[in-house]
């Protein structure tokens, strides 16, 4: 296995864990850099020089193109953005700004477009270093096992330092582990590990638990219930309103997939039972429960501080309601749900966009775009798997979903890298499985 392939391993596996953040968001692109964003910078960077001395000395090129078929549907997905996103300039959703009464509307819009190019960039890059180049990284028996080496290392010690910093806090009120590096933020007697805040956390152990049985699979081990229940535990810790949507979710796509069994779902539901014996998301349950549409601007202090996530529903259920089924259908375009945000709050705030990525999606993409989504996400199992045994294939697909559920609960590029390493995973399944045969 080459240095470079190391290097990769690492940027993806550091991306999830917020803690090694150096810099901060508060300029027009919101961007921070971490540690895995340098590794990455400097992985792109060898392989630009490597093509230039590649081309020039006319050497032989090797780039693996796993664009079509296997992510025909991750490429209609951005083609389906772009279509989202001049529908929405041209019905004025990127000029909603314009209404205000804000002194430099001129600056502000030209802050709204770089905002809205940088998003699709971002949406690009995740697909293109996450997902299309990991096919070119991880190719070999050494090279899965490094990765699963580097998993494990990483979540030993988020598993570790983490139960140490809820003791503290809880017990002493003493903050072991701030939000990131660079700053002392408490986050409290809430397990957050290495992922910077609780709800980063949620995101990180379904990652976890869904590397975790992948890596069973490829050692050909029995999962254990110890891990389980420190998965279960940490969850729970996190009380997080994200970690108990991303289980609704979880129910609700395994139930479209038909993969919900009795001996799953009694331990989900205890899960989401226990949760709201949590005065923090019991008291957001009752809000929303609550929640008056016809005063949306009027919001009590819990959910007002939610806001961001609450204003861009509000806009897709009156288009609904007032049958504006363009926008229903196919969105609004990337980054206008932190517009409609601005919107309503009366001013420019800065990004502005939902810490949820399933009502950024709703709105952003539309109903049509999140189905596709969701196809991209599960299509490439379909396709590697034609001959592969069904406990395999049902395996494959339970630990896509529960990426896919904490990843739309909590917007995270973590639904990418899993899906490069999965493609990744079962590409190389297939081939043995192939020489096995022949």
């Amino acid at each position: 296995m080459n240095v470079l392939s190391k290097l990769y391993v690492w940027s993806i596996m550091l991306e999830p864990l917020y803690f090694f953040t150096f810099t901060r968001t508060d300029n027009f692109l919101g961007v921070q850099l971490t540690a895995s964003r340098y590794l990455q910078i400097f992985v792109l960077l060898i392989l630009f020089f490597s093509f230039i001395f590649s081309f020039f000395n006319q050497r032989k090129i090797i780039i693996v193109n796993n664009f079509y078929p296997e992510n025909k549907f991750l490429i209609l997905s951005v083609l389906l953005a772009i279509f989202s996103g001049l529908l929405g300039f041209f019905l004025g959703t990127y000029d909603l700004i314009l209404s205000s009464n804000l002194v430099e509307l001129n600056l502000i819009k030209k802050l709204y477009y770089k905002r809205t190019f940088f998003e699709y960039f971002i949406l690009i890059f995740n697909i293109f270093y996450f997902v299309i180049l990991s096919r070119n990284f991880l190719k070999t028996k050494q090279d899965f096992e490094y990765l699963f080496f580097v998993w494990k290392f990483l979540f030993i010690l988020f598993i570790t330092l983490g139960t140490a910093d809820y003791i503290l806090a809880k017990f002493y009120s003493i903050d072991f582990i701030p939000r990131h590096i660079r700053i002392g933020w408490d986050v409290g007697p809430r397990f957050h590990g290495l992922a910077g805040e609780p709800r980063q956390a949620v995101v990180y152990l379904g990652l976890s638990m869904s590397m975790y049985l992948l890596a069973c699979n490829y050692f050909n081990r029995k999962s254990s219930i110890l891990f389980f229940l420190i998965i279960i535990i940490a969850f729970i810790l996190t009380k997080s309103m994200s970690g108990y949507l991303a289980l609704l979710i979880f129910i609700l796509l395994m139930s479209i997939y038909r993969l919900i069994k009795f001996n799953i779902l009694i331990p989900l539901i205890l899960i989401i039972f226990s949760m709201t014996f949590f005065e923090r998301i019991g008291e957001y349950i009752y809000l929303i429960r609550s929640l008056d549409f016809e005063n949306i601007i009027e919001l009590p202090y819990q959910l007002y501080v939610q806001r961001s996530s609450i204003f861009p529903l509000y806009e897709f259920y009156t288009n609904l309601i007032n049958f504006n089924l363009i926008e229903v259908i196919f969105g609004n375009g990337l980054y206008t749900s932190g517009i409609i945000n601005n919107f309503y709050k009366g001013g420019y705030y800065g990004i502005s966009n939902p810490n949820s990525q399933i009502v950024r999606m709703i709105y952003e993409v539309g109903i049509l775009g999140s189905i596709v989504f969701l196809l991209s996400m599960t299509w490439p199992i379909k396709y590697f798997t034609k001959k592969f045994e069904k406990d395999k294939i049902k395996l494959y697909l339970t630990i896509m979903l529960v990426v896919i559920s904490v990843s739309l609960a909590i917007r995270s590029p973590a639904v990418y890298i899993f899906l490069g390493i999965l493609t990744s995973y079962m590409h190389y399944k297939k081939n043995r499985l192939e020489i096995s045969k022949f």
